[in-house]
């Protein structure tokens, strides 16, 4: 992906910030089931978590959860966005424990601005579907982890958005939705790079809205509205969106219009 591109996406994400948390039900509801798991799978007091990154932290979200539950020396948020980075300041100017420093870092997950073997635990919530390169991307984990570090992170799986996929297929052959990685691309980039599989699994969420048109808002407003395909061409016409909007309401249930993730929660941990 170019630089071009992940700027397009930055500022997306920017134009969203202030909004975002009204409307990230399904991703607040995947990042606190992978903090649930983390302390299942890796008890508190197996291993020292010193520091922290909490990689495509967002609007700072989960930060006070993760420093509650860690006691961590050090928690750095990053984000490709500044305007996300801007408000997750401003929702964390104080914290429980503070004892622990806190920064902020404008970062591209794929060229993590962090030193060689100096994070105990990385934790990255919906936030790596756009790494174009998954090998560089586990590198780089790698990179930066400790002997021991560990990294906790979800991924979408194929199937994600996949009411809303079919439904612009009917319509054109044109970009729409993102592609999103298979758990088996995931599985092998991660142990290629020297990285172990601690523990994984696949689950699915479902968001139900009023209509197809706030399926789309609902995508806009958590800044995931960028397509990052090539030959995606122009703006869509009215007739190709009314059909569109047709299409989905094929999919309405009892409970509304349905918009699905499918979510694999990964816990993985440098070779030793």
């Amino acid at each position: 992906m170019s630089s071009s591109s992940k700027k397009v996406i930055a500022d997306s994400f920017s134009r969203s910030a202030h909004r975002y948390d009204q409307a990230a039900i399904i991703q607040q509801q995947a990042g606190n089931d992978l903090l649930a798991l983390l302390k299942k799978i890796l008890p508190l007091g197996l291993d020292k978590i010193n520091r922290i990154a909490d990689v495509g932290c967002g609007t700072g979200y989960f930060a006070q959860a993760l420093i509650d539950t860690y006691q961590p020396e050090k928690y750095i948020g990053i984000d490709i966005s500044e305007g996300m980075l801007a408000v997750a300041e401003k929702n964390n100017p104080l914290v429980s424990n503070r004892s622990t420093h806190m920064q902020w870092l404008c970062s591209d997950a794929e060229n993590l601005l962090l030193d060689k073997a100096s994070i105990d635990l990385m934790y990255a919530n919906f936030s790596l579907q756009w790494c174009e390169n998954l090998p560089v991307l586990m590198n780089n984990f790698r990179r930066v982890l400790t002997g021991n570090g560990y990294c906790v992170f979800t991924s979408l799986g194929q199937n994600t958005l996949a009411e809303l996929r079919n439904s612009w297929e009917s319509v054109d052959q044109l970009a729409h939705v993102n592609q999103f990685y298979s758990s088996a691309q995931w599985k092998t980039a991660i142990e290629q790079e020297g990285l172990d599989i601690v523990h994984h699994q696949q689950t699915t969420a479902v968001q139900y809205v009023d209509s197809a048109i706030s399926a789309v808002k609902s995508l806009k407003d958590i800044g995931a509205n960028v397509v990052t395909a090539e030959h995606r061409q122009g703006l869509t016409g009215k007739q190709r969106f009314a059909e569109f909007v047709r299409a989905y309401e094929a999919y309405r249930t009892p409970q509304g219009i349905p918009v699905s993730y499918e979510i694999d929660s990964w816990i993985i941990q440098k070779r030793k």
